[in-house]
């Protein structure tokens, strides 16, 4: 009886830091409000989003009871899949990267 409330407990935890990480969300998802910062935004954005895919893998999905082998390799991707969606937004907005129009 005491695992089974143990875990609900530390579920409706891992549920209250998740709503709290869903308005940071929300809060960095301003990336467009000033141009200056949309980088920051961005990175503060997808990092939020980590911390919120990887709750959820470990606590909901049971990975923090798997392999580290298994921790590893998801981490991995996400760490690749961050750093993707980083680099797709830079390139869409760093001047740098744009052609000149002619």
């Amino acid at each position: 009886m005491k695992h089974t409330r143990t875990n609900r407990a530390g579920l409706l935890r891992t549920w209250a830091i998740l709503m709290g990480l869903s308005l940071a969300t929300m809060l960095a998802g301003r990336v467009n409000e000033n141009l200056s910062l949309a980088p920051l935004w961005a990175m503060a954005l997808l990092g939020v989003a980590g911390l919120k895919a990887r709750l959820i893998l470990g606590r909901f999905l049971g990975l923090r009871h798997a392999s580290s082998d298994w921790n590893s390799a998801f981490t991995i991707l996400l760490v690749i899949l961050q750093v993707s969606l980083l680099a797709a937004f830079l390139a869409l907005y760093l001047p740098v990267f744009h052609s000149p129009t002619p």
